[in-house]
């Protein structure tokens, strides 16, 4: 059960053994890609990109489907490896942790929010939100998950399942499992596609909100909503960064 509610939420289970903690230099970056290349035997999805988020950033990259940008998302949070370049996230260089060093690091130091939502459908809203916390053997975790999910106005659900909520109460519970670990860096993939344009109204407020908290935001979408709220915004194109507002300020 462990195992597959932890790859849900995306983190690994090791009895015994501690998670990554290393903490960065004050004013580093919260994730990194430097020169990032990606392929999938001939196919290149990604080409000498870099891109780096700061503490309090909030991103959003755009792009055509198949222009790279889950794949970036998935490199910076550290769900898959470059096939070239380096990536590095809450100042671990990627390339020197295997699968299971870089999920016990995703765990602590990423939130991840997904487009279906990934909700483990026997729990309840509250448990699907203490779940990461007691992966990582935190303490305290059910006040914890009733105050995120206060803060996404969802704690009138606590005790609901999964199977009784909406769309836009789904990826608000899921904003708040995100928010368990206290991480630096939340990603999002595509996390409105599923939901109607007033609840992914909602669900793009809440995201932009948290790098209010010192958070990096990573949200990769081409919903044009997605324009109202993130200031810095990054296009990508056939496998390359081809804009960065940032560099263009």
């Amino acid at each position: 059960m462990r195992a597959a509610v932890a790859a849900a939420a995306g983190a690994t289970w090791n009895d015994g053994e501690p998670i990554l903690t290393r903490v960065t230099a004050p004013g580093a970056l919260a994730c990194e890609a430097r020169g990032v290349g990606k392929r999938y035997g001939e196919r290149a999805v990604l080409d000498g990109v870099s891109l780096g988020l700061r503490p309090g950033d909030s991103v959003l990259l755009r792009g055509r489907s198949g222009s790279g940008k889950s794949t970036l998302l998935h490199v910076l949070a550290g769900i898959e490896p470059p096939t070239e370049g380096s990536a590095w996230l809450a100042g671990q260089d990627l390339a020197t942790l295997d699968a299971t060093a870089r999920a016990r690091l995703r765990a602590r130091h990423v939130g991840l929010v997904f487009q279906h939502f990934n909700l483990i459908p026997d729990l309840t809203a509250e448990e699907n939100v203490r779940l990461p916390m007691e992966l990582v053997g935190a303490k305290g975790g059910k006040e914890r998950a009733l105050d995120l999910l206060q803060r996404v106005e969802m704690e009138a659900h606590a005790r609901d399942f999964p199977g009784s909520l909406s769309g836009g109460e789904l990826q608000r519970v899921a904003i708040a499992r995100a928010l368990a670990n206290d991480p630096r860096l939340i990603a999002a993939d595509e996390p409105t596609a599923n939901l109607d344009e007033a609840s992914a109204l909602r669900v793009f407020a809440l995201l932009a909100a948290l790098a209010a908290d010192g958070r990096a935001v990573l949200v990769a979408s081409h919903d044009p909503l997605a324009l109202r709220f993130f200031p810095r915004r990054c296009a990508l194109h056939e496998g390359r960064l081809a804009w960065d507002s940032r560099a263009q300020s």
